[in-house]
């Protein structure tokens, strides 16, 4: 049963869980469940390009993951996963040169924080 409130990860699971979602096969045996099986994604926000959800797990915390989608084109998006602890929204990005994009879908992600999110 699929609670429809959206329930919080701590950041010790968010570790775990990018950990477990590294390029490569899974291993899962018989009658053991990963945090993929844990978790559900809920659509927070949506507007003509700006798509947030939050992944959403069976563990009460005071933090969560954020999955922003920014729609470039018919053909092009950009994402971005993120992390609300608190009142901080902790964002990473690569060193070097940022795709195409990203500057459009960073100032649509850093308005939402600001407008809806109120960080």
């Amino acid at each position: 049963l699929v609670k429809t409130q959206a329930l919080l990860v701590d950041s010790a699971c968010v570790l775990r869980w990018v950990r477990q979602q590294a390029p490569g096969p899974q291993m899962n045996t018989a009658g053991q469940s990963t945090s993929r099986d844990l978790t559900q994604d809920v659509l927070l926000y949506k507007d003509g390009k700006l798509t947030v959800k939050q992944q959403v797990t069976s563990l009460d915390s005071e933090s969560s993951i954020l999955h922003f989608q920014y729609q470039l084109s018919e053909q092009l998006s950009w994402s971005m996963q993120t992390l609300l602890s608190g009142h901080s929204l902790f964002v990473g990005l690569p060193n070097g040169e940022l795709l195409k994009g990203t500057k459009e879908g960073l100032t649509a992600v850093l308005e939402f924080a600001e407008e809806k999110l109120k960080i």
